[in-house]
Protein backbone atom coordinates (compact mmCIF):
# COMPACT_ATOMS: atom_id res chain seq x y z
CA UNK A 1 0.00 0.00 0.00
CA UNK A 2 1.67 3.69 -0.82
CA UNK A 3 1.91 6.16 1.21
CA UNK A 4 -1.03 8.40 -0.11
CA UNK A 5 -3.44 5.45 0.77
CA UNK A 6 -2.48 5.38 4.53
CA UNK A 7 -2.33 9.11 4.43
CA UNK A 8 -6.13 9.54 2.96
CA UNK A 9 -5.15 11.92 0.52
CA UNK A 10 -6.00 11.97 -3.20
CA UNK A 11 -4.78 14.26 -5.74
CA UNK A 12 -8.11 15.92 -6.45
CA UNK A 13 -7.54 17.43 -3.05
CA UNK A 14 -4.59 19.72 -4.22
CA UNK A 15 -7.29 22.19 -5.52
CA UNK A 16 -9.25 22.81 -2.21
CA UNK A 17 -8.64 26.20 -0.72
CA UNK A 18 -6.82 25.70 2.93
CA UNK A 19 -9.34 26.98 5.79
CA UNK A 20 -8.42 28.11 9.00
CA UNK A 21 -11.01 28.12 11.86
CA UNK A 22 -14.46 28.79 9.43
CA UNK A 23 -12.30 31.21 7.37
CA UNK A 24 -10.87 30.87 3.86
CA UNK A 25 -6.95 31.12 4.67
CA UNK A 26 -7.20 34.29 2.06
CA UNK A 27 -9.21 36.15 3.59
CA UNK A 28 -6.69 36.01 6.45
CA UNK A 29 -4.27 38.49 4.07
CA UNK A 30 -5.35 41.39 5.79
CA UNK A 31 -4.72 40.18 9.73
CA UNK A 32 -1.55 39.39 8.37
CA UNK A 33 -0.70 43.05 7.53
CA UNK A 34 -2.61 44.15 10.84
CA UNK A 35 0.14 41.43 12.36
CA UNK A 36 3.13 43.29 11.05
CA UNK A 37 2.27 46.46 11.50
CA UNK A 38 -0.18 47.02 14.45
CA UNK A 39 -2.59 50.18 14.88
CA UNK A 40 -5.51 51.30 14.62
CA UNK A 41 -5.82 52.06 11.03
CA UNK A 42 -4.48 48.27 10.00
CA UNK A 43 -6.67 46.90 12.85
CA UNK A 44 -9.92 48.92 10.85
CA UNK A 45 -8.45 47.29 7.55
CA UNK A 46 -8.21 43.89 8.65
CA UNK A 47 -11.62 43.51 9.98
CA UNK A 48 -13.06 45.10 6.99
CA UNK A 49 -11.11 42.31 4.61
CA UNK A 50 -11.83 39.76 6.75
CA UNK A 51 -15.65 40.73 6.54
CA UNK A 52 -15.43 41.70 2.65
CA UNK A 53 -13.70 38.23 2.14
CA UNK A 54 -15.95 36.21 4.30
CA UNK A 55 -19.14 37.49 2.50
CA UNK A 56 -17.03 37.08 -1.30
CA UNK A 57 -16.52 33.27 0.60
CA UNK A 58 -20.55 33.48 1.82
CA UNK A 59 -21.71 33.53 -1.91
CA UNK A 60 -18.90 31.38 -3.22
CA UNK A 61 -16.96 33.88 -5.48
CA UNK A 62 -13.28 34.31 -5.31
CA UNK A 63 -11.46 37.29 -5.51
CA UNK A 64 -10.19 37.08 -8.79
CA UNK A 65 -14.06 36.41 -10.21
CA UNK A 66 -15.05 39.84 -8.10
CA UNK A 67 -12.66 42.04 -9.68
CA UNK A 68 -13.52 41.02 -13.00
CA UNK A 69 -17.04 41.99 -11.86
CA UNK A 70 -15.80 44.88 -11.09
CA UNK A 71 -13.85 46.09 -14.36
CA UNK A 72 -16.85 44.71 -16.42
CA UNK A 73 -18.85 47.29 -13.96
CA UNK A 74 -16.51 50.13 -14.59
CA UNK A 75 -16.01 49.82 -18.11
CA UNK A 76 -19.06 49.10 -19.28
CA UNK A 77 -20.58 46.20 -21.85
CA UNK A 78 -20.18 48.08 -24.60
CA UNK A 79 -16.73 46.75 -26.34
CA UNK A 80 -14.74 49.50 -28.57
CA UNK A 81 -14.51 48.08 -32.25
CA UNK A 82 -11.59 49.64 -34.71
CA UNK A 83 -13.03 50.91 -38.28
CA UNK A 84 -11.89 48.77 -40.59
CA UNK A 85 -11.62 51.54 -43.48
CA UNK A 86 -9.53 54.26 -41.41
CA UNK A 87 -6.92 51.12 -40.52
CA UNK A 88 -6.68 50.23 -43.55
CA UNK A 89 -5.77 53.79 -44.84
CA UNK A 90 -3.39 54.34 -41.65
CA UNK A 91 -1.35 51.20 -43.25
CA UNK A 92 -0.67 52.05 -46.73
Amino acid sequence: MSEEKKAGVHWSATAIYPRFLIFDARCLFPVFIFLLHISKVTFIMAIVGVVFFSVLNYFSVTPMVCLRAIRRFVSGSTVARHDSIIYRRRLK
